[in-house]
């Protein structure tokens, strides 16, 4: 099935102004006033610029928009398609069963966009989204603003056929990542797929104790020195600094109020 991108990505956090001031201060732009309230268990903010839909749950033990409870870290994966019915149809014809059909206006925010929701694959919860307003700017926030989504996953090939079927955007021939001890492929959407080598390896150690999904989002920033500092002074961590590619990256360590890695990306200059 063809997509145009990654629409938007819902991420739980645990604590809403932490998150959109991230957002705000590495991709830039403004983060939507905060919105839902009980009847959700949920305050929300949208960044449009990352695609961040940020939510708090009001009470952590308890699920939000009346679904399962969620764990802190991104939980659903939004892909932007032309044609939401035609969409449907094609993955009801690939076997992945459609268990919702919520978008905006059933939500309560008119016709911006129209939805799907698939099952849990890898972790999340896959949904695919049409724009519902014909002057609705087409912006996804891949390559412009986010340079890639990192799965972990237990094996490659089999992730790399799940998200070939569903995006038709094909992943090239994994690659040894020493740094990790680990495989791994990206696919032009920014689909980063990783797979542990030996049980020493750093994404064997996090498979062992959480299920497979999203670990860290890359986020694409000018200057990496301005970057870091930035992030440093929002109170994350700087964990590693490398080249790989000709880019210039910083990895921070999972904030507890996110759930998941950020690394700063400062891509080689264009040849």
């Amino acid at each position: 099935m063809k997509v145009r991108g990654i629409d938007h990505i819902h991420i739980l956090v645990t604590d809403l102004k932490k998150a959109t001031d991230l957002a705000e201060a590495l991709v830039g732009g403004k983060s939507s006033e905060p919105y839902g309230g009980e009847d959700w268990n949920a305050w929300a903010s949208y960044h449009k610029l990352g695609g961040f839909d940020l939510f708090q749950p009001i009470d952590m033990d308890r699920p939000i928009l009346g679904g399962v409870k969620e764990d802190v870290g991104v939980y659903i994966l939004a892909f932007r398609v032309d044609d939401i019915d035609h969409a449907v149809d094609e993955v009801t014809a690939m076997g992945l069963p459609v268990i919702s059909r919520i978008g905006s206006e059933e939500a309560g925010f008119g016709k911006l966009m129209l939805q799907a929701q698939l099952e849990q694959y890898f972790g999340l919860q896959m949904e695919l989204v049409e724009r519902g307003l014909p002057d609705d700017p087409l912006h996804c926030p891949m390559p412009d603003y986010l340079d890639h989504i990192e799965f972990y996953v237990h094996d490659i090939d089999s992730a790399a056929r799940f998200f070939t079927s569903l995006t038709d955007c094909p992943f090239p021939s994994p690659r040894a990542d020493e740094r990790l001890d680990a495989v791994t492929a990206t696919n032009g959407l920014g689909i980063r797929i990783t797979q542990p080598i030996s049980a020493r390896s750093r994404v064997a150690r996090s498979l062992e104790t959480g299920a497979e999904g999203v670990y860290a989002l890359g986020i694409v920033t000018k200057d990496l020195d301005d970057g870091v500092a930035t992030t440093e002074a929002l109170g994350f961590q700087l964990t590693d600094r490398y080249e790989t590619d000709g880019a210039r990256v910083a990895e921070f360590d999972p904030a507890a109020f996110l759930g998941i890695s950020i690394k700063l990306i400062q891509r080689a200059p264009a040849a």
